[in-house]
């Protein structure tokens, strides 16, 4: 027999008889110690050890003339221990609502390393994969919470790992911290595609409820972002607090003096999520206010948002302002971004005095014969469009053989509309932008909206707004300019222009629309309109 032999334990020796000499056959008697067996008679013998330690064994020979010879290893047997150690690391010990967290499996084990794994997290069976990454993406499901408890509350998690082999098994446990707080992330609301045409894809309207009613800390308009338009693959993503921080970067909206000098500016509020908001007969939202993205119907398709209650904020300036909440769904929910004359209002407009017009309260532009009625002759008030620094649309407001179309005017200005075929400013811009070359209306275009003549002694029947789109991604910039203060300068005219003027402090009086759209500011021309949400607001 050999000598001696190391093993760990559960495996087994297989023992064969070489003996020599002697006149066969021979019989044989084995002797173990600490196996499975404690004899055998054969030729070979397969012994399990199953506990470590030290042991003997013997052979006994008996031949044909019963000669008898013997074999004996002391201590020859060294049976080992097999061993499992689990281990893994966190890549991080605590983690917000929305957030991940893996943990990657480092176990090893002799004689063999482990074959199986069991995670457990709050004490229920989570996977049996190598590694494993934990997200909540719904306050109710983390093991062990209250489910009332206030935004910002943390609870610890526990997590263990057993790891097992054909020979031992072990566990490890360790604990991760969950915080009801929702992790900041950034959706999109009006884009198909980055690097596309913009495309309306989320619907955004006032839902007439104020947050007030559900105690919130403002008592704003709540407005609903509906995610079933569009491609119809949108939906909301991550987790989101019911008084969650939230931000929509939008254009088109006075209130906020990045208006004027950009054009676009981001709304301040929160997240709002009841019950009572939803009325679609599916169970959307969970108890304890939080959205559970796992739903037989589908992923949830509506979130709600409210304001902060800040001055020139959506509810003042339906409270406050002469928007309605009309006019503030339209421009929220518009396909494009875009300036409108709406933007003027909240700043103070003062829009030139016509025949008609007496209280200057509505946005005309100066035509040909306004000059002529003066004496002044071969002159035309232009509005200059410059996009991207590189192509400039001039338009000369000299249509309908230079005569304005205001309704029962005198033919000193235009209209926004078009009017008894007559051609008003919109038409006029359009006509110009087509007319120069490598831009056209499919990439910028104004039109005149009714609603968006807001203004207190307008007439909105006669008087419509403003609005310019733009709706190529590629231009990032549109500036607005005109030729006033020349022909005040040449001609010692008081013109207004077709672009804000700064007058007073701290807020100026406007007229127009915003001289610039720069959609740049906030990365508009990356993420078209998106919401920025995450972390409490307490």
């Amino acid at each position: 027999m050999a000598s001696i032999i190391q093993i760990y334990e559960t495996q087994s020796v297989i023992y064969t008889d070489t003996t020599s000499g002697g006149l066969q056959p021979y019989s044989r008697m084995w002797n173990f110690s600490g196996g499975n067996i404690s004899s055998a008679t054969g030729p070979t013998a397969q012994v399990r050890y199953n506990n470590p330690g030290t042991y003997t064994a013997t052979l006994t020979v008996t031949d044909f003339n019963n000669v008898t010879a013997s074999n004996t290893i002391t201590n020859g047997i060294d049976v080992l221990a097999a061993s499992v150690d689990a281990q893994y690391s966190l890549s991080t010990s605590s983690i917000l609502m929305g957030q991940s967290m893996s943990a990657s499996n480092t176990s090893t084990g002799l004689p063999e390393n482990p074959t199986s794994y069991q995670w457990q997290i709050g004490g229920s069976n989570y996977a049996t994969t190598t590694n494993i990454t934990v997200v909540y993406d719904d306050w109710k499901i983390v093991p062990g919470v209250n489910i009332s408890a206030n935004p910002g509350f943390t609870v610890p998690v526990s997590i263990s790992l057993a790891a097992t082999s054909s020979y031992a098994s072990d566990t490890e446990t360790k604990s991760f911290n969950v915080s009801k707080i929702g992790i900041e992330e950034t959706d999109l609301i009006n884009r198909e595609n980055p690097g596309l045409p913009y495309v309306g894809e989320i619907g955004i309207r006032n839902t007439s409820i104020r947050s007030g009613l559900y105690g919130y800390p403002t008592n704003s308009y709540i407005y609903r972002l509906d995610y079933t338009v569009g491609s119809g693959n949108q939906s909301i993503k991550g987790f989101h607090s019911t008084q969650e921080r939230a931000f929509l970067t939008v254009t088109g909206l006075s209130g906020d003096l990045n208006f004027i000098t950009t054009g676009v500016s981001m709304i301040a509020g929160y997240i709002i999520v009841e019950d009572a908001l939803y009325g679609t007969g599916d169970t959307e939202i969970v108890q304890g206010k939080y959205i559970y993205p796992g739903l037989s119907s589908g992923p949830p398709r509506f979130l709600f948002f409210a304001d902060d209650g800040s001055s020139g904020n959506l509810t003042d300036l339906i409270d406050n302002s002469n928007y309605t909440a009309a006019i503030v769904d339209d421009i929220l929910d518009n396909r494009y971004p875009q300036l409108n004359s709406t933007q003027s209002d909240y700043y103070g407009t003062l829009f030139p005095l016509t025949s008609v017009s007496t209280n200057g309260s509505n946005p005309v532009v100066y035509s040909t014969t306004y000059f002529t009625n003066r004496s002044i002759s071969g002159v035309d008030y232009e509005v200059y469009i410059t996009i991207n620094s590189s192509i400039t649309v001039t338009c000369a407001f000299n249509s309908n053989s230079g005569r304005g179309n205001e309704k029962g005017g005198n033919d000193e200005f235009y209209v926004m509309q078009d009017d008894a075929g007559n051609d008003g400013v919109a038409s006029q811009l359009n006509t110009a932008i087509n007319n120069t070359s490598g831009i056209s209306t499919s990439d910028i275009e104004f039109t005149a909206v009714q609603d968006f003549n807001i203004n207190k002694n307008g007439t909105p029947a006669d008087y419509y707004g403003l609005k310019m789109e733009v709706k190529n991604i590629s231009i990032e910039e549109v500036k607005i300019k005109d030729n006033s203060a020349t022909l005040n300068a040449t001609y010692g005219l008081s013109l207004f222009p077709f672009a804000y003027v700064y007058t007073g402090s701290p807020v100026p009086s406007c007229s127009g629309i915003p001289p610039i759209l720069n959609l740049g500011f906030n990365d508009y021309t990356i993420l078209g309109k998106h919401i920025q949400y995450g972390g409490s607001i307490f």
